[in-house]
């Protein structure tokens, strides 16, 4: 997470950090969750070969949304 670059030096306030940067982490990846299930993932990786990891499966959904002025799926659902 490159915390060094933040400067910040109060252990509650990089406790705060940290805690938000997981919840995006986690958010990011139940997102990417569901594209894969939705069978949107071609929208956003490759159809040959597998190169994106969840994150960033996750990561460019969002982006695509915003672009397209689309709707995000904002629920916390897991998909197993």
């Amino acid at each position: 997470f490159q915390l060094h670059r933040t400067r910040l030096q109060a252990p509650e306030r990089i406790a705060r950090l940290v805690l938000v940067l997981s919840l995006i982490y986690v958010w990011l990846i139940a997102v990417a969750s569901a594209v894969v299930k939705r069978g949107d993932r071609c929208s956003v990786d490759r159809s040959d070969r597998r190169d994106r990891s969840y994150l960033a499966i996750g990561l460019r959904w969002i982006r695509r949304c915003l672009q397209n002025d689309a709707p995000i799926d904002m629920r916390f659902t897991p998909y197993f």
